[in-house]
């Protein structure tokens, strides 16, 4: 609840980094990097569907498609929140706990936008457009930091999951375990 606090008692709003920006491989900030492909990827996809979001409450793109939107950032979020978590227990990380507390906020502020456009009130909506944007934006640059302490190992086991995929590689084969993940 800290950044919506610090929204609200007027910190500066995020810079909604334009789509052709985004959709670089480096075109976002160099501070949000994580050093794992699978994380980065997914970063640049959810700071994708918000520059999305950005534009259409810019330019007065209607509620029903905004709401598409926000659906789609939803999902794509709680799937990627997903993964993220497995990694925070899979490699024993002590903030595991206090790290899905804040996906889980993050998902609820999700749901309050959608059930302002809904309602018709745009403002509130671009209220909490911005401040889901700052809140991913402090969040992947410094409550994720934490993976990369883990990082070489994330990488090995995404390498050796690939391989097994291509066939390369059999089961047993890699050092690290891959991470099964259950997420739908």
């Amino acid at each position: 609840m800290e950044v919506r606090k610090a929204m609200e008692a007027g910190a500066e709003e995020p810079t909604i980094i334009p789509a052709s920006e985004a959709e670089r491989p480096f075109g976002w900030p160099p501070n949000l990097m994580m050093g794992i492909p699978r994380i980065d990827d997914a970063h640049r996809v959810l700071i994708s569907l918000f520059d999305r979001m950005g534009r259409g409450l810019r330019d007065g793109m209607g509620g029903g498609e905004l709401v598409l939107i926000l659906a789609e950032l939803k999902a794509y979020a709680e799937r990627h929140f997903c993964e993220e978590e497995a990694y925070f227990r899979q490699y024993n990380i002590p903030s595991a706990l206090s790290h899905e507390k804040e996906h889980e906020e993050f998902v609820m502020t999700v749901k309050s936008c959608r059930a302002s456009l809904e309602t018709g009130s745009r403002a509130v909506a671009t209220r909490l457009v911005y401040y889901l944007a700052y809140w991913l934006s402090r969040h992947i640059a410094q409550e994720d930091r934490v993976l990369e302490r883990v990082a070489a190992k994330i990488r090995a086991a995404e390498r050796a999951e690939s391989a097994r995929a291509r066939g390369s590689l059999a089961e047993g084969d890699d050092t690290e375990p891959g991470l099964a993940f259950a997420c739908s």
